[in-house]
């Protein structure tokens, strides 16, 4: 009789698998080695920074089989979150992986839907084993087959990729949608999505790569619950979403948009979170953020360029970072509280800015902390790196409080995240942690 760890028969290997629920390009059993490694890597670091990595070097030893089903569902879990067909390429390795699988509706949440990815039978079977809600990725300009079918469930979507023409979501429903993020393919009215109706529980959105972004500002209501907004790549009048969502922004990224120049200030009264990169129209006085603690830039032309704004200082604002200023460098950080600097600059740029405070016995009195990163894919040379060590110690030296420098460089994490420098190329934000 068969150990119920015994790898499945061939009836029930990997292709196999696949072709039960219509999916294609799965190859082999090689795959589930290949991609579990990493998501081990995954849950070994959350475990770290939770205080459970004995736990998990324990498990390491054990056997994998060993494990109990609900720890290897959230081994499986942590899979799916790199290879979304982990729940097939897992079920293949053993029946206990099976099990596993079919215990763990969170596994089959994770869906990444293109053009002819997978049957009509294959995601009905799929959407038969997820859970309560999904989070599915959709790259079609189909309404038919699957992705009908998928679309069906959009009162289950927790969040929601999508990569298409924008009309393709006027007529869904989503009434349970917290995260979205749209990558465009041409232009639409932000406003007619969710048939023309409020999000009632949308935390963030993305949008991305729209030729000319259009939306009515008055719908104040329409992302009345919308804490967190990343644009990117955004054509037209992109302040208009800005400023139809501001009374509920806690976290703005802005990075490539290009419109009108913004005329009157936008009221963001619980903005804390802001960075802007490489932004043309916009003026950092027309945001009115009373409350904002963290604020990111980098090459953004025309930021500073007002009139009496040398006078113009944000008592507020406790860390800042700067990413590539090197063409536009001020004589002085309008942040005179800030207690984190976090510096992406080049050696000439970050040694100009620790020759700018050094002189200043009272400039930036509660800074606590300097994080230097060159912002080149090469850590600094030793030269460079002693020149700045000389600067760092007669900095140190000349100030009251203490003083903490760090360096990182750019495989390591960073201490002070930057906003846009390392998220805005990446993903969905599905949950905001920056690396």
């Amino acid at each position: 009789m068969p150990s119920p760890n015994d790898p499945p028969t061939m009836d029930k290997s990997v292709s196999n698998t696949a072709k039960d629920y219509g999916v294609v390009t799965i190859s082999d059993a090689a795959m589930a080695q290949q991609h579990l490694l990493p998501a081990v890597d995954v849950i070994e670091s959350q475990a770290n920074r939770a205080g459970g990595g004995n736990l998990v070097q324990a498990a390491r030893r054990a056997h994998i089989n060993d494990l109990p089903i609900e720890v290897l569902g959230i081994v499986i879990e942590a899979h799916a979150l790199i290879e979304w067909r982990a729940p097939i390429i897992d079920s293949a390795v053993a029946r206990h992986w099976r099990v596993a699988a079919l215990s763990c509706p969170r596994v089959w949440s994770h869906i990444v839907l293109e053009d002819d990815t997978i049957s009509e039978a294959g995601i009905r079977l799929w959407l038969g084993r997820a859970g309560a809600t999904l989070q599915p990725t959709i790259g079609s300009f189909r309404t038919t087959g699957a992705t009908g079918i998928l679309l069906e469930q959009s009162h289950r979507f927790k969040s929601l990729f999508y990569r298409g023409v924008l009309p393709v979501l006027y007529p869904i429903s989503f009434p349970n949608l917290q995260h979205l993020s749209i990558l465009a393919l041409g232009d639409g009215r932000l406003d007619s999505i969710n048939r023309g109706q409020p999000f009632p529980s949308l935390h963030t959105m993305r949008l991305d790569g729209f030729d000319s972004l259009k939306f009515n500002p008055k719908s104040f209501s329409h992302f009345g619950s919308l804490q967190a907004l990343y644009l990117h790549d955004i054509t037209g009048p992109w302040q208009s979403v800005v400023r139809g969502c501001a009374n509920s922004l806690i976290t703005l990224m802005l990075e490539a948009c290009h419109g009108t120049s913004q005329q009157s200030p936008i009221h963001l009264p619980r903005l804390q979170n802001l960075s802007i990169r490489q932004v043309c129209g916009l003026r950092l006085v027309q945001l009115d953020a009373p409350v904002l603690e963290r604020f990111h830039e980098g090459r953004s032309q025309g930021l500073r360029e007002v009139e009496g704004l040398e006078s113009l200082f944000y008592t507020t604002v406790t860390e800042y970072g700067s990413y590539k200023r090197d063409t536009d460098l001020d004589d002085t950080i309008p942040f005179p509280n800030i207690s984190t600097l976090a510096l992406r600059e080049t050696f000439q740029v970050i040694s100009k800015i620790l020759q700018m405070i050094l002189p200043q016995e009272d400039c930036l009195p509660a800074l606590r902390m300097i994080e230097i990163r060159n912002n080149v894919r090469r850590p600094f040379s030793a030269e460079q790196h002693s020149k700045l060590g000389e600067l760092v110690k007669l900095l140190k030296a000349s100030r009251q409080n203490p003083l903490e420098v760090i360096y990182t460089d750019t495989n390591s994490t960073p201490v002070a995240p930057m906003y846009f420098a390392q998220v805005c190329a990446s993903t969905v934000l599905h949950s905001f942690v920056y690396s």
